[in-house]
């Protein structure tokens, strides 16, 4: 069956985007698919540092939750992103959780 990941970037447990993010998952699953809810909140998700070695570990040097993030990234068939927007971008945490499964994918 067919998995969907949703991530929530806000920096509440409870807050809207993950309100959001998990009536996404309901429809999902009404519609006969798996989904799974991922939490940013109380994560230190640190940026990307560049030093490469995700491409001879396959994946990111840095150990802060993020290879556990990208494994499941990695076994679904789909993606969602949720995201508080401050000053006209989503959260730096969110970014930095991009730009680093960016980075292990390529």
């Amino acid at each position: 069956m067919a998995k969907v990941i949703l991530i929530s970037g806000s920096p509440r447990l409870k807050g809207n985007t993950r309100v959001v993010m998990e009536r996404c998952k309901e429809e999902i699953e009404n519609a006969g698919l798996e989904a799974e809810v991922l939490t940013l909140a109380g994560k230190d998700i640190k940026g990307c540092i560049g030093c490469y070695k995700c491409k001879e570990l396959g994946k990111c040097a840095l150990n802060d939750g993020v290879n556990d993030i990208i494994d499941k990234i990695r076994e679904a068939q789909g993606l969602i992103v949720g995201a508080p927007v401050y000053f006209g971008t989503a959260r730096g945490d969110v970014m930095n959780l991009l730009q680093r499964v960016g980075m292990v994918s390529k």
